[in-house]
């Protein structure tokens, strides 16, 4: 058994060998590209990325981000009048009405929401949009090179496969179910294919499936703890607006202003980062699940094609039986296809909804904002009457 999934994998490892040296280059490459994608952003802010173990072949793998953020311990009034600064480029920046027609309109939403994010102006959520991006690139790679690539490339050796074992088979008449008597001959192209399914089916639960996990646990993972950052921040910000005036005196009035303007604007924005960023990674998903569906209905024409001419080629190499070697050519290479691309293999798209556990997330519906702009205006209004009130008594 083992001799023979050796065997098997002989092709995987070949292709593997010579490819290995540009998937190694692609991967010492991504965090470069993280870093001068977020410098051409026109900001300090860089990327580094953890770098990914090459544990699986023919996939690619993308390390954590190092993103740049502001602990709930560090975050004081002059992190707070940053993030003030920063919030221009959503509350004062007007969106266009009329985006280009020529671009998928995904890709005119998610420059929206860097451009509110403030990413052209280097803030900190500039490493985060640039590493989303490469993310869902890593993971429309992974789905092409599965579906557009590999699958045809088997369904071809599993067609040369049956050509090539076609006359090494017994000339013994057998019973075949359904089909009557037949040469033994003819079980080349149904042989050819169940072979072809066993191997696509090895690497699909292996190096795929492993890969992808991996990619979206991290990815999971910094979701989760960017959103929870954020979330802290907010309640900081929020505690500081209620309670700003408690440390101020009379002689301090314009700094007390000042100070509380700052808060409170910084949590109205972090509630907002947090709002664009959900959306952000909404974008990315839905193009890496739109993608990863049209890969796999152009890889399953690509396959019916590739079915078509492995039939002609077998008409035209025994005459003698032409249509019934095209008929089970044909019919050998369907359930390829069928099998793979709309049985085994249907889950593709829906993988990220499978693996990443979103409901554990931070996200902007539990932050409540409404309710802390009422406690804020609530408890303001009331001192206001209780210091109006105390005043007349007096």
């Amino acid at each position: 058994m083992a001799a023979l999934i050796r065997i098997l994998l002989f092709i995987p490892r070949l292709i593997a060998r010579l490819f290995g040296y540009s998937g190694t280059a692609v991967r010492k490459a991504s965090g470069n590209a993280l870093a001068d994608a977020a410098s051409s952003a026109g900001g300090s802010a860089k990327v580094e990325v953890t770098p990914a173990r090459p544990y699986t072949f023919l996939f690619r793998e993308i390390g954590r981000p190092k993103l740049p953020v502001v602990s709930a311990s560090e975050f004081d009034v002059d992190e707070a009048r940053k993030l003030v600064r920063a919030s221009d480029t959503y509350f004062s920046r007007p969106f266009t009405l009329f985006p280009p027609g020529s671009l998928f309109y995904e890709e005119v939403e998610r420059a929206e929401l860097e451009a509110a994010l403030g990413v052209q102006e280097g803030s900190e959520d500039a490493g985060f949009a640039a590493w989303t991006t490469e993310f869902r690139k890593v993971l429309n790679d992974n789905a092409r090179r599965l579906l557009l690539w590999y699958t045809p490339l088997v369904a071809s050796l599993s067609a040369g496969l049956a050509l090539l074992i076609h006359d090494m088979l017994p000339k013994d008449t057998v019973e075949l179910p359904m089909i009557g008597e037949r040469s033994a001959d003819v079980l080349g192209w149904p042989l050819a294919a169940l072979l072809g399914v066993f191997v696509l089916m090895l690497i699909y639960q292996w190096p795929y499936k492993f890969a992808q996990q991996r990619n979206l646990l991290g990815f999971d993972n910094t979701i989760t703890s960017r959103f929870s950052q954020l979330n802290q921040n907010f309640q900081v910000a929020k505690r500081q607006a209620l309670n700003v005036e408690r440390n101020k005196r009379m002689n301090q009035v314009e700094e007390l202003k000042e100070e509380a303007a700052a808060w409170t604007l910084a949590y109205h924005w972090l509630a907002q980062r947090l709002l664009l960023s959900e959306r952000l990674v909404r974008n990315q998903m839905y193009q890496a699940n739109r993608n990863a569906t049209l890969y796999s209905a152009g890889g399953f024409v690509l396959t019916c094609a590739i079915v078509l001419v492995g039939g002609f080629a077998s008409a035209q190499l025994f005459p003698e039986r032409a249509a019934e070697e095209f008929w089970l050519a044909v019919g050998s290479g369907l359930a390829f296809a069928i099998i793979t691309y709309l049985l085994a293999m249907a889950g593709v798209a829906g993988e990220t909804c499978r693996m990443l556990e979103d409901n554990e997330w931070f996200r902007f519906s539990r932050i409540e904002l409404d309710r802390a702009v009422a406690e804020h205006v609530g408890e303001d209004k009331l001192q206001i009457i209780t210091f109006r009130d105390r005043n007349r008594l007096e």
